[in-house]
């Protein structure tokens, strides 16, 4: 069944939703921090919800086919996925929230961002392997195993006179019918369940294409938060080349005053020296 992009079969919201214009637009109220602060401890959480249900859905998926699968086993394993596909739809979006968020906070900020995505594109990538695994094996093992039929004691063989004969015979007839009806009915029970089987197989597909849709999204933020980063390190990097630059010309203009005031030094000591001179032999020569 193929999944179509926006409001998906398990309650998914649309991936392209843009966020909130305040975000965008770059303007944030007093509590802007808070606001930081708080959808990074639900993006944690969530991170750590999604592991946890990844770990019990491959405990869940080791029973399917054996005699410990059940259609309890197989109700929670359909919900499970339901849960977990609804945690990943909330979190994507507290991601990009965070994402534009963090463009207007210091780099620590950004980096706590890169961090908590790249901990989520790994949860993610767990769910959908788990999830492959799920459909795999629901659909080699559609059934499931029927148990062993209770053993019936033995019975007493008695004696009938003629009049129970004919008895017996019609009990036995009817107990031919009663067994028919009761397969028919099992059989009724048994494509009917079948049919419940496919659909829950599609139903995990379909959220297997929800999920691979998140994931392209979470790659492409991965890959852009992580340009981000580069460009604020390369910004640092400029920022510190320019000040070395600055400072190696600092140096070099203080070498050439110092030179510059020594120069006049000797350039004052060597005219009045010389006025020196030209006065004594002014005198002199009035003498």
């Amino acid at each position: 069944m193929a999944a179509q992009r926006g409001k998906g079969e398990f309650g998914y919201g649309s991936l392209d939703s843009t966020s909130d214009s305040r975000y965008q637009d770059g303007q944030f109220g007093s509590g802007q921090s808070n606001e930081f602060a708080d959808l990074s401890q639900q993006v944690s959480s969530a991170i750590f919800k999604i592991s946890n249900n990844v770990t019990t859905l491959e405990k869940a998926v080791r029973q399917l086919g054996t005699p410990s699968d059940s259609t309890l086993l197989r109700n929670r394993i359909q919900a499970s996925i339901q849960t977990t596909n609804k945690i990943v739809s909330e979190t994507t979006t507290c991601l990009k929230d965070l994402t534009l968020m963090s463009r207007n906070l210091g780099k620590s900020s950004r980096l706590q961002v890169d961090r908590l995505t790249n901990e989520y594109h790994e949860s993610v990538q767990r769910y959908s392997g788990v999830q492959k695994k799920v459909a795999s094996k629901m659909r080699s093992c559609p059934n499931v195993p029927p148990k062993a039929p209770p053993t019936s004691g033995s019975m007493d063989v008695v004696q009938y006179d003629e009049s129970k004969k004919a008895l017996l015979e019609e009990t036995r007839r009817q107990g031919i019918e009663s067994q028919l009806q009761v397969q028919d009915q099992q059989i009724d029970y048994d494509m009917n369940l079948l049919q419940e089987r496919e659909e829950q197989i599609r139903q995990i597909e379909a959220a297997m294409l929800d999920v691979n849709e998140i994931f392209r999204d979470l790659s492409a933020m991965v890959s852009e938060q992580g340009e981000v980063v580069d460009s604020i390190e390369a910004n640092i990097e400029k920022a510190s080349s320019n000040v070395e630059g600055a400072n190696t010309q600092l140096q070099t203009a203080s070498r050439y005053q110092k030179k510059a005031r020594r120069k006049m030094c000797c350039c004052i000591v060597i005219m009045a020296i010389t006025a020196l001179i030209i006065t004594i032999i002014l005198i002199v020569e009035l003498k």
